[in-house]
């Protein structure tokens, strides 16, 4: 879960970085299951202001 946080924070640092960009919010789920065991995933909605 950490490292999941962390490269959902680097992706939104490098967002920033190429422009203004608004976090409109965010998903976490953690229902998806493979051949590995649970799959958490996050879901990040942003616009990017003009």
């Amino acid at each position: 879960m950490a490292a999941l946080l962390r490269h959902v924070a680097d992706s939104i640092d490098a967002l920033r970085a190429d422009g203004s960009v608004e976090i409109l919010g965010l998903n976490y789920s953690d229902g998806e299951v493979n051949e590995f065991g649970g799959w958490p995933s996050m879901v990040v909605f942003y616009a990017v202001e003009g």
